[in-house]
């Protein structure tokens, strides 16, 4: 969990008080007004049982945040169904079929899907790799379902390596006497290392 409370004004961020989440869970400002929470082994569960639910999520308030309380989203985790496997091979010339476990209730109703190129792999692997792929960002309808097309997926040497990795998030604002909030909860999630072949 990270967030913070910036000034509309001069951008300056500043000391919301205390974020209470489901009346049992307190996250505290750091001293540069910057607020962190690791789940730990033992806060785990918790926070994976706030996805795919709503939240109570109570702030505090300062001398320049007004108090605010609201019930929020977090979006369900995503699961790659096909991609989990400590080490997967797709074809540079063949579409790509990925699927997921899909949210109805995305606010959005989309998911964010990248294709990144893993250059320090990829040329220890094979030292004729380049450094650098462009990678590949599309924005698809959370149903579950997304082709990556062949043509796309060329730009990948063979016996290079890539990830894939696909995001969903809730975004919500409220305006306050003094300013904004702006909450964002974003849940993602990244296969292991891909090996491009022919």
């Amino acid at each position: 969990v990270f967030g913070k409370f910036t000034n509309d004004i001069n951008g300056a961020t500043v000391n919301g008080g205390n974020i209470i989440i489901n009346n049992s869970q307190t996250i505290t400002i750091s001293p540069d007004n910057l607020y962190q929470y690791t789940y730990d082994q033992i806060m785990l569960p918790l926070g994976k049982a706030y996805m795919g639910n709503f939240i109570d999520v109570q702030i505090k308030g300062s001398n320049s945040v007004d108090s605010l309380s609201r019930k929020l989203y977090i979006p369900k985790p995503i699961f790659l169904y096909n991609l989990y496997k400590s080490i997967s091979t797709i074809s540079n010339n063949t579409s790509y079929n990925l699927s997921w476990n899909p949210d109805l209730q995305n606010m959005f109703g989309k998911v964010l899907i990248q294709v990144d190129y893993y250059s320090g792999l990829s040329i220890n692997h094979n030292p004729g790799n380049p450094k650098s792929v462009q990678g590949l960002v599309y924005t698809a309808s959370d149903d579950g379902s997304f082709i990556i097309p062949a043509k796309d997926l060329e730009r990948f040497p063979v016996s290079s390596y890539i990830s894939i990795s696909i995001s969903r998030a809730t975004d919500n604002s409220w305006p306050t006497g003094r300013s904004h909030i702006e909450y964002i909860a974003v849940t993602s999630a990244y296969s292991s290392p891909i090996l491009i072949q022919n």
